[in-house]
């Protein structure tokens, strides 16, 4: 794993207070270090936050976009990936991806054995023309590239089995997952464990 390297809550903090721009993604993996990180109400102000991904099958329960505007300060304005879908945005540059990932490897709703075919590209963004993931439903989300190109990606492992499973992941030299592509397309991957 010679392109990782683990941070602390420190450094993450001050990743967060450089950026502009932020990607989050929304699930479990993530929510407690975001619940963690707005306790400085100022941290996340005048910052342009957009959200990785999310499914389209309308239950407040399972949308990420609602989990993220329960934690995150009400002043914040989160850019919704369907939005971003329908408007084709084409040029997004990203200061800081902040991402958990699935033990399959999947980050955001790019999921392994998704091809061209699966999706359905405008700009920055895709829709999925099928059901993918759990819960099984259609998803939006950003792009590969966009994550790949952000200047900073921060990986959240959230379990100790998680980051055992990025660690096979990373090691398997065979792998195809996105969570692999997304390491071996960087310089430099950083992993904060949040347990």
């Amino acid at each position: 794993m010679s392109n990782i390297q683990f941070i602390n809550y420190e450094y993450l903090i001050e990743r967060v207070a450089s950026s502009r721009t932020i990607c989050l993604s929304g699930g479990r993996s993530i929510k407690a270090v975001l619940v963690s990180l707005c306790e400085n109400n100022q941290l996340f102000f005048s910052k342009k936050i957009i959200l990785s991904d999310e499914r389209d099958n309308r239950k407040k329960c399972d949308s990420n976009y609602h989990a993220l505007r329960e934690i995150l300060p009400n002043y914040c304005d989160i850019a919704k990936p369907e939005d971003m879908w329908r408007s084709a945005c084409f040029s997004l540059r990203v200061d800081l991806a902040l991402l958990g990932f699935g033990y399959d490897g999947h980050i955001c709703s790019i999921f392994p054995r998704m091809t061209y075919a699966d999706v359905d590209y405008r700009g920055c963004f895709f829709r999925t023309n099928g059901e993918w993931g759990d819960p099984l439903c259609r998803r939006y989300s950003v792009s590969e590239p966009i994550i790949s190109n952000a200047r900073s990606v921060i990986l959240i492992a959230n379990t100790k089995e998680k980051l055992s499973r990025l660690e096979k992941i990373v090691a398997c030299s065979q792998s195809t997952q996105p969570l692999k592509r997304l390491i071996n397309n960087r310089v430099e991957v950083q992993i904060f464990k949040s347990f």
